[in-house]
């Protein structure tokens, strides 16, 4: 009998890339910090939520996901969305294979274990066909605060199309994001407490109620954006290339952890340090008192994934075929 497959997920090679400290902190001890954005966040969560449940109603084939509790505002948000740019989208896909699945592909590579596979985790808000032929694979981003992707530079949905092209080699493939603004086209800018609609106008008023100006509004073309990714076929193999080495090379610094300390090394770039959820462990650790009583007060901890039992008997991406 086999060993049971070792599985990485994209997330958490792309973390051992950016900062070894923070992928041991999140992938080895399953930390999840404790964060101030909760709000932003939740959000973003309903909003996938809601819209994987909506996709499962509209095509019969796909396993029904049970109707989450969600606010009205995030309703009225999905609403919004399938009417100025879902609707166009739906129209144009042939058969959506998969909502929120995740796909394994297999890594060739060696564990050193006799008979042990490697898969990389890969899992999409969505995976379809659409009716010119492309298989793509499709996430959602809502933003709060306008922010420019740096699309060139997208290691991660490069690798995803890199996964997808080797479960369906007989297709072109594509990755596309979709971002969300967390304010529907028509809802005014700024602080809402301030504004009043008046006959189709919304005005601004300072604190004495005196009318100031007129406040402008969100405009789709402001609140939604689809970023198609695709690559040549060489710059894929790179970038394959490299996840292999990269989870070899997390496999043997496991190993080394094991009897070496300091083999988790802390990334040296300031910016990314700036913006880091794992800020308050890592220094935790750095000082030696990232204890039980510390972890319980800046982080929750995460149960593992289970491997599927499919896995352990051949790989199985789980979609619905084309």
């Amino acid at each position: 009998m086999n060993p049971e497959p070792l599985v990485f997920s994209m997330s958490q090679i792309k973390t051992y890339v950016e900062c070894k400290k923070r992928a041991q902190l999140a992938y080895e001890m399953l930390l999840q910090p404790n964060v101030s954005d909760e709000a932003a966040m939740s959000k973003g969560t309903a909003f996938h939520k809601y819209a994987q449940y909506q996709t499962s109603q509209r095509w019969p084939h796909l396993e029904k996901v049970e109707k989450p509790e969600v606010s009205e505002e995030t309703v009225g948000l999905y609403d919004s969305w399938w009417e100025h740019r879902g609707r166009t989208q739906h129209d144009a896909k042939k058969r959506v294979l998969g909502v929120e699945k995740p796909i394994y592909t297999l890594l060739n590579i060696k564990t050193g274990i006799l008979g042990q596979a490697v898969y990389l985790r890969c899992t999409f808000d969505e995976i379809y066909l659409d009716k010119e032929g492309w298989i793509v694979g499709f996430d959602y981003k809502t933003y709060k605060v306008d922010s420019s992707p740096d699309v060139d530079l997208d290691f991660q949905g490069r690798i995803y199309i890199a996964a997808l092209q080797r479960l369906f080699p007989d297709y072109p493939v594509r990755f596309e994001y979709e971002r969300v603004r967390q304010s529907a086209p028509g809802t005014p800018r700024g602080n809402a407490q301030g504004l009043r609609l008046e006959e189709g106008t919304w005005w601004t008023y300072n604190k004495a109620g005196d009318k100031r100006k007129r406040s402008e509004i969100w405009t789709p073309a402001e609140c939604y954006e689809t970023i198609i990714l695709t690559a040549d076929q060489d710059e894929l193999d790179v970038l394959w290339n490299e996840t292999l080495f990269n989870a070899t090379e997390l496999i043997v610094r496991r190993r080394v952890s094991e009897t070496t300390p300091g083999a988790w090394g802390r990334t040296t770039d300031k910016f990314a340090c700036g913006f880091c959820y794992f800020k308050a462990l890592c220094k935790a650790d750095l000082k030696n008192t990232l204890d039980d009583q510390t972890i319980d007060l800046l982080a929750t901890r995460r149960t593992p994934l289970e491997t599927p039992e499919e896995l352990k008997e051949g790989c199985s991406d789980g979609l619905q075929q084309t």
